[in-house]
């Protein structure tokens, strides 16, 4: 019969088998997932990194993201499509693609090779600085994990001799990410008045995601037109733009006025005229992107009550008998249909929305003045000549732009300083100042020959 010994032995065994095969089971479970996940693997190897070349960053859908390092080699943990980046770093090099052309010492560019530089086949892009653009690889990418690695090229322009060479994982994304369309300006319930319009045209400004303009047609699916339609997306367009702007990766800013609208479209009055903005592929044909705006129009002047914004000049009177003002004075103005902000603001355009702004003469004094009152001295305005002024007040847009229409007053005055007034007080002053002055210079030269004399006679 075995003792107390031999079972605690036997049962310990048993613990420690069942501890290890667990344990197994744990680990090749978990290799299974990683094989089945198809997840980023790390490709360790040891490379000569002379520059500190690093890939600390990707852009992806606009968006500035961190990568993971291991040595150098780096992963990123995500997807990354065509509209994308990669962004490296680097110290005590210039990287230039001119410098492939035009070797010089200190300078170099990056050669891109897929997977590793074992063979020339492998290269599938040159680069110069920052960034990567993934669509300038794309074409010898494959859907999912790819590695890449970047090669610094120095004046000897020799792939061979490099001493720098770092490796980037990631996912690739095949599938395009949609365009999307989004409408800055004008805001909602802007006013088209065709007066109006001829002094300040109403300014659009469309924000574009993974799409740009083209003036020719590259069959690209991510390029093409805008065209602007009224009160439907059918029939003749108001007006077909081609040109966009970058203004970060996979975004484009399409700017232009009313005056690109087509002369023969008559606009009808309204105050709920609605203006739609689409996207078309390069041949004209009209894809399922859009979006609209509600805006006024009374080219015709046959609407009324449409609440334009106004400033007027309430105090002084325009009709006083008395044009001088001094610098005490209080302007009253009346503001409609518009709020004044406090101080400068960021962001788009608000409708009937801006600053207040004072002219003396059509020279600028305060291009924001946030209250409907004033005095020039509260706005600073040091002009210390008497003599006839035009005191002019205006609203604008948060961009500082005129409204449509105008909205501004005016008022002549006779500026009266108060230094015409002291300038009497403050000459009386000098000039007695100087006299005492005056008089204690004689007096010390009084006493200076009163001493001198006493001094001869002493000593005769």
């Amino acid at each position: 019969m075995p003792n107390i010994i031999q079972i605690s032995k036997l049962n310990s065994l048993k613990l420690t088998n069942k501890f290890l095969i667990s344990s197994f089971l744990l680990v090749s479970l978990f290799i299974s997932l990683v094989q089945l996940s198809g997840g980023i693997r790390v490709f360790s190897q040891n490379l000569p990194n002379e520059i500190g070349l690093s890939v600390p960053f990707v852009t992806k859908n606009g968006s500035k993201l961190e990568t993971k390092n291991t040595g150098n080699s780096w992963l990123f943990d995500g997807e990354l499509g065509e509209s994308d980046l990669i962004r490296y770093g680097w110290k005590n090099k210039n990287i230039d693609i001119a410098c492939k052309t035009t070797p010089k010492i200190g300078c170099g560019y990056v050669k891109v090779f897929l997977n590793d530089d074992s063979k020339v086949e492998n290269v599938i892009a040159e680069n110069g600085g920052n960034p990567l653009p993934i669509s300038k690889i794309s074409p010898k990418l494959t859907p999912g994990l790819n590695r890449i690695m970047l090669v610094f090229i120095d004046e000897t322009n020799d792939a061979g001799k490099a001493k720098t060479k770092v490796n980037f994982s990631f996912n690739y994304k095949t599938v395009r990410d949609q365009p999307q369309i989004s409408v800055l300006e004008p805001s909602e319930g802007s006013l088209f008045m065709e007066d109006s319009l001829k002094i300040a045209p109403v300014k659009f400004r469309i924000e574009l995601a993974n799409f740009s303009l083209e003036s020719q047609n590259t069959n690209s699916p991510q390029k093409g037109m805008l065209k602007v339609y009224l009160n439907a997306i059918k029939g003749k367009p108001l007006a077909i733009i081609k040109s966009s702007r970058e203004i970060a990766p996979g975004r484009e800013l399409v700017e232009f006025t009313s005056k690109d609208f087509d002369p023969e479209i008559v606009i009808p009055d309204s105050k709920t005229t609605k203006l739609y903005f689409s996207l078309t592929k390069g041949d004209g044909e009209l894809m399922d992107n859009n979006a609209s705006r509600e805006v006024i129009t009374n080219y015709g002047k046959t609407l009324q009550d449409i609440g334009i914004p106004e400033v007027l000049i309430t105090e002084p009177k325009i009709d006083r008998k008395d044009l001088q003002v001094d610098g005490d004075r209080k302007f009253l103005l009346e503001i409609k249909n518009f709020s004044i902000l406090e101080s400068q603001s960021e962001g788009e355009n608000v409708q009937k929305t801006g600053y207040l702004q004072v002219f003396i003469d059509d020279l600028p004094v305060k291009t924001v003045w946030g209250k409907p009152e004033f005095t020039l001295n509260e706005i600073q305005y040091g002009d210390t000549a008497l003599g006839k002024k035009t005191v002019r007040v205006q609203l604008v847009n948060k961009d500082f732009t005129r409204l449509s229409p105008e909205a501004s007053n005016s008022l002549d005055i006779i500026y009266k300083p108060k230094s015409v007034e002291s300038g009497k007080v403050s000459g009386q002053a000098i000039q007695v100042e100087n006299s005492n002055w005056r008089l204690i210079i004689v007096g010390i030269i009084v006493l200076t020959i009163i001493i001198g004399i006493s001094i001869l006679i002493f000593k005769g």
